[in-house]
């Protein structure tokens, strides 16, 4: 899912490209956006806490689209952290790409792949997911 932090239709192209230039004829290139614009929601949110015994960890994500005429998105999480007695709270923000699907097989395809893409239902939460699984064809 690290293919998400390409933020633009030239990271997407580049990075198929290296992905070609380490296969042979034939060989396979899978990869998984967490997020195209068809399955979105808008603003996804998600938390969740856990325990080892001595620290509690409690998270919320917050993932939303600013500005639906570009080709990113951004997602805060904020981290409730209990050490014994200690309290703290970190935050984190990320930028994503979000594109529609048509953009990712369309990429793929211009770099020599044959693309598939399939469910990939991988989240606790049952949200649609993705694979796009590309063989390299020698063009």
């Amino acid at each position: 899912d690290a293919v998400s932090y390409m933020l633009n239709e030239q990271d997407l192209s580049q990075t198929f490209q290296t992905a070609r230039e380490h296969l042979q004829i034939g060989g396979i290139f899978v990869t998984a956006p967490d997020w195209l614009i068809e399955n979105f929601p808008g603003i996804y949110t998600s938390s969740s806490t856990s325990s080892d015994g001595d620290t509690e960890l409690t998270y919320f994500e917050y993932s939303h689209d600013p500005d639906i005429f570009d080709t990113t998105m951004e997602t805060y999480f904020t981290y409730f952290i209990k050490e014994g007695s200690r309290f703290r709270v970190e935050q984190d923000r990320h930028v994503t790409g979000l594109f529609p699907m048509k953009t990712w097989t369309s990429l793929m395809e211009k770099t020599g792949f044959e693309v598939e893409t399939r469910d990939y239902p991988v989240h606790d939460d049952l949200r649609q997911s993705n694979l796009f699984v590309g063989t390299y064809l020698g063009r």
